[in-house]
C-alpha cells in the first residue's frame, strides 16, 4: 500500500515521463508520403508503409495529407529496426496505416523536406547474395525501330532463393533517347499475388529511370522461393537515324540498381543487380518480320537444322552475311563477295538453338531461321 507520499512522488514521475514523451513527439515531425524520414518520397516508403499496413495508434491533432510539416503529438508504440517510428507511415494522420497512405505516396511521389539522407543500402556480391537480373528479350521479329519488347525480370535462383521475402523496390536506367516507353508488369506464380502491392513511378528528378516496388501487405506475409517477377516492358523510339549513324545498328544498355529488400522482421537483404544489351538494327538492314521488306526467296540454306556449317545459293550476288541471336544481337559476320554460292563455318562453341542468318544483296537484307542442333 501506497502512502500518499509515495503516490504523489509517483505521479510526478508519471506526468514528468508523460511531458517527455510529449516533447519527443513534438519534435519529431512526418512530412506525409516520406515513411523513413530520409527527406524524399520515393518507392523506398512504399516499403515501410506496407510492412505497416493495418497497424493503428495515436492520430495526428490535424489530419492532413499536406506535403508540409505536420506534428506528431504522440510516439507509435512500434519502431523499425533503423529507429523510424510507425508514425511517420501516417501519412494523412488519422491514426490507421492503410490504402489512403499508400495513395498519398502517390501523390507527393518526388517532393524533397531539404536534406536528403540517401538509406540505399549496398547492393549485394553476384554469387553469395540472391540477384535480381534480366531474362532474355522477347519480341515478334528482329529488334529495330517502334519494336515493343518485353524483358523477364527474376528474383533469386534455385541456389539463392530468397527467405522471409517481404518486399523490395528498385530503379530501372535506360536511354530515353532511344526508348520513347518504358513500364513493369507483374507476373509471379511463387509469391502470394493477392497479398501483394505493387507501384511504379517515372522519376520526377532523373530521366530515364524508372522506380518500382513490390510489398506484402502486412509483417505477418511473406514469402520464400525464386523466380519471375515480371516483365520489362519497352518500346523503341520511332526515328533513330541519328543515333545508327552506321545504317546498321546501335546497342542500348538497361540496368538495374537501388535495390532494396526486406524480409519479414524489416532487415535488409542483400541483392546482387544486373546490365543488359540489346542490339537495335536500322528499319532498312531487316526483312519483313517487321512489314518493310519481303523475304526473298531464290536463296536457300543447307542444311537447315546444321551443325557446324551451312551451305547458301542465291539467286544474286551476295555482299555480307550475319549470324544474329533471337535479340538481334550480332553473333559472326561473314563478306559474300558477290559471289551466288558460299560455305560459311558457324562459331565453334554456338550453342543450339534458333538463330537469323541476314543476308544483303542489291542493297537490301533478308533474313531466314537458321536452327542450330549439336549432339
Amino acid at each position: 500500500m501506497l502512502s500518499k507520499r509515495n503516490k504523489k512522488q509517483m505521479r510526478k514521475i508519471l506526468v514528468g515521463l508523460m511531458c517527455l514523451g510529449c516533447a519527443l513527439a513534438l519534435d519529431a515531425q512526418v512530412y506525409p508520403g516520406d515513411a523513413n524520414d530520409d527527406g524524399i518520397v520515393n518507392n523506398f516508403d512504399v516499403l515501410y508503409v506496407g510492412y505497416a499496413y493495418g497497424k493503428i495508434g495515436p492520430a495526428r491533432l490535424v489530419e492532413s495529407s499536406e506535403f508540409a510539416e505536420q506534428y506528431i503529438p504522440l510516439l507509435w508504440d512500434d519502431f523499425f529496426p533503423s529507429g523510424i517510428n510507425y508514425a511517420f507511415c501516417d501519412a494523412n494522420g488519422n491514426g490507421q496505416i492503410g490504402n489512403w497512405d499508400l495513395s498519398v505516396i502517390f501523390i507527393n511521389y518526388g517532393e524533397e523536406q531539404g536534406t536528403f539522407n540517401d538509406l540505399t543500402p549496398e547492393a549485394g556480391v553476384p554469387g553469395i547474395d540472391p540477384p535480381i537480373y534480366f531474362g532474355t528479350p522477347q519480341s515478334a521479329g528482329t529488334i529495330t525501330e517502334g519494336s515493343q519488347i518485353q524483358i523477364p525480370i527474376y528474383l533469386g535462383t534455385a541456389s539463392l532463393p530468397l527467405t522471409d521475402f517481404h518486399s523490395i523496390a528498385f530503379s530501372v536506367r535506360y536511354d530515353e533517347t532511344i526508348i520513347r516507353v518504358a513500364n513493369i508488369s507483374v507476373h509471379t506464380t511463387w509469391l502470394e499475388t493477392p497479398n501483394l502491392f505493387y507501384f511504379q513511378r517515372d522519376s520526377p528528378v532523373e530521366d530515364g529511370k524508372l522506380d518500382f516496388c513490390l510489398t506484402h501487405y502486412g509483417a505477418e506475409n511473406f514469402d520464400n522461393g525464386f523466380g519471375q517477377i515480371g516483365y520489362l516492358k519497352i518500346i523503341i523510339e520511332d526515328v533513330l537515324v541519328d543515333l545508327i549513324l552506321n545504317g546498321d545498328s546501335t546497342n542500348t544498355i538497361l540496368s538495374i540498381d537501388q535495390v532494396m529488400a526486406v524480409d519479414k522482421d524489416f532487415e535488409i537483404i542483400p541483392i546482387s543487380t544486373d546490365t543488359t544489351e540489346i542490339a537495335i538494327y536500322e528499319q532498312n538492314a531487316i526483312t519483313g518480320a517487321n512489314g518493310s521488306l519481303e523475304a526473298d526467296t531464290t536463296w536457300q540454306i543447307n542444311p537447315n537444322p546444321a551443325k557446324s556449317h551451312v551451305f547458301i545459293q542465291s539467286a544474286h550476288p551476295v555482299e555480307q552475311f550475319i549470324l544474329c541471336d533471337n535479340s538481334g544481337q550480332s553473333i559472326s559476320t561473314w563478306s559474300g563477295n558477290h559471289h551466288l554460292q558460299h560455305y560459311l563455318e558457324l562459331p565453334e562453341h554456338l550453342p543450339s538453338g534458333l538463330y537469323h542468318l541476314r543476308m544483303l544483296c542489291n542493297g537490301q537484307w533478308q533474313s531466314k531461321a537458321l536452327l542450330v542442333h549439336k549432339d
